[in-house]
């Protein structure tokens, strides 16, 4: 055999030999890059979940006081053109709408009453053990002597004469309402004038109507607070 020949055979044979090797190469790289492919092209076709959009607790529109927490609705945060703000900071206006939208239903009612009612009875408590008959004071650097805060008559959570009114829109008994309504007016003189009978008044308005009017309707009202209510109406009377 000529020797061209024999180189022609050879080159023959070596590009036959690369070929396979290149289509097996690219049979397997396919092999690989299918599945990807399919599935992003899948992907690609399947319709998108729709999110999930949860509310947000801290907006105006959708915000939920955390009365177990906060002794007062001043305390509590709200987001507020991006930040977040105390609410007592709030426009007068833009407070109005957080409350509205925390007590929004019957039951956000009741359960605010709830913790309400809870907070008078530690009020109740204090004075029942003389906390209020007595002032305290505080010493100065200077040594000298000054009475003390009266905190019985801040802004907590029981004394928002705005928060009863809304509670009396929204609860959808007639005869609560128009207690609330009576409380409201009662917490408005005990702030005013630091008149703590009309807390007293207040808390049993706010007993009658969480204990029986609302969790026991068919009791009917406690005689007792039937009568401070006669008596605590009569004493707003007289303001």
């Amino acid at each position: 055999m000529k020797k061209w020949q024999i180189i022609a055979i050879g080159i023959t044979t070596a590009a036959v030999i690369m070929g396979g090797v290149t289509y097996a190469g690219f049979s397997y790289l396919g092999g690989i890059l299918k599945p990807t492919v399919a599935a992003a092209e899948q992907t690609a076709t399947a319709p998108a979940a729709t999110p999930i959009v949860l509310p947000n607790k801290y907006t105006l529109n959708n915000f939920e006081f955390d009365f177990r927490r906060y002794n007062s609705i001043n305390g509590q945060m709200v987001l507020y053109n991006g930040e977040m703000t105390s609410v007592a900071l709030l426009p007068q206006a833009d407070r109005t709408k957080a409350i509205n939208s925390a007590l929004s239903t019957p039951a956000e009612v009741a359960k605010a009453l709830g913790y309400i009612h809870a907070k008078f009875n530690e009020t109740l408590a204090s004075y029942n053990q003389g906390s209020y008959d007595t002032l305290s004071y505080i010493q100065e650097t200077d040594g000298t002597l000054t009475i003390a805060p009266n905190y019985l008559f801040d802004e907590r959570l029981t004394h928002q004469p705005e928060v009863y009114l809304r509670m009396a829109d929204v609860i959808g008994n007639e005869k609560a309402a128009k207690y609330l309504c009576n409380a409201a007016a009662l917490v408005e003189i005990a702030v005013k004038n630091e008149d703590i009978q009309a807390i007293l008044y207040a808390h049993r308005i706010i007993h009658n109507v969480d204990s029986f009017i609302i969790n026991r309707p068919s009791e009917g009202e406690e005689p007792y607070s039937a009568a401070k209510i006669a008596e605590g109406v009569a004493y707003i009377e007289k303001q």
